[in-house]
């Protein structure tokens, strides 16, 4: 989403991302979001996820920085 300048290019700065991005914006759910969440929390890092993903990161750590969205193209980055 960077790459074509729908956000910021720093605004994930800080965070992994994962999950399939549609062509619409929104983010499907895929496999392996707790073992990304538990790799991004040891390296100091936060997790953007799909939503309905967003509970599962939440296994790696109660202090891991979990955004959980819908969609990029209703997520407001300030």
């Amino acid at each position: 989403m960077s790459a074509i300048g729908a956000i910021p290019q720093d605004a994930l700065d800080g965070y992994l991302a994962l999950g399939e991005l549609g062509l619409d914006g929104r983010l499907a759910h895929v496999g392996g979001i707790l073992p990304a969440a538990i790799s991004a929390h040891g390296r100091g890092l936060g997790i953007v996820c799909p939503k309905l993903s967003g509970p599962e990161a939440a296994w790696a750590s109660e202090d891991v920085d979990i955004i959980a969205a819908d969609s990029f193209s209703r997520w407001s980055i300030t």
